[in-house]
């Protein structure tokens, strides 16, 4: 039982690095998402800013979505997260409780960035576009690959 008890207080410790982030009042426990047929929403995909604050930082956000354990990691363009999400069919809701760093980023509205991937209900993949939805309502649009890079 001690030995149980300081291998848990060593991962509370080792995770200490990475700051939770709670917004919104959803409460989306994390299963692992299963795969659907056709297109997958698994793997890499890149922001295409409509906005000229999308991308204030210079840097493109990112997702990566890993469906065998319904977790994801990417980048807001500021700093790095991850988190847990929820997929059934084409809904998709992600976890309330997003870890995120803590660079600050001179005129750029993170939180924003945030809180539309927590308004996210569904998703849609056309044509090798991944449509982030609200109802019906796309919010945000990502591709497989960066301007100017390869497909991922």
């Amino acid at each position: 039982m001690k030995y149980i008890l300081l291998g848990v207080m060593s991962l509370i410790m080792a995770t200490t690095l990475w700051h939770p982030l709670v917004i919104g009042v959803r409460h989306a426990h994390a299963a692992p998402a299963k795969k659907q047929g056709g297109p997958t929403l698994s793997g890499e995909w890149f922001l295409q800013p409509v906005l000229a604050s999308d991308t204030a930082t210079g840097k493109l956000p990112t997702l990566r979505f890993d469906l065998r354990n319904g977790t994801f990691t990417g980048f807001t363009g500021c700093n790095r997260i991850n988190g847990n999400f929820l997929l059934k069919g084409d809904t998709l809701h992600f976890n309330e409780k997003i870890n995120l760093t803590r660079i600050v980023c001179e005129g750029y509205n993170e939180k924003e960035f945030l809180l539309n991937l927590l308004r996210v209900e569904r998703y849609r993949i056309k044509e090798g576009v991944l449509w982030l939805m609200v109802d019906q309502t796309p919010v945000s649009k990502w591709l497989r690959k960066a301007p100017g890079k390869q497909t991922v």
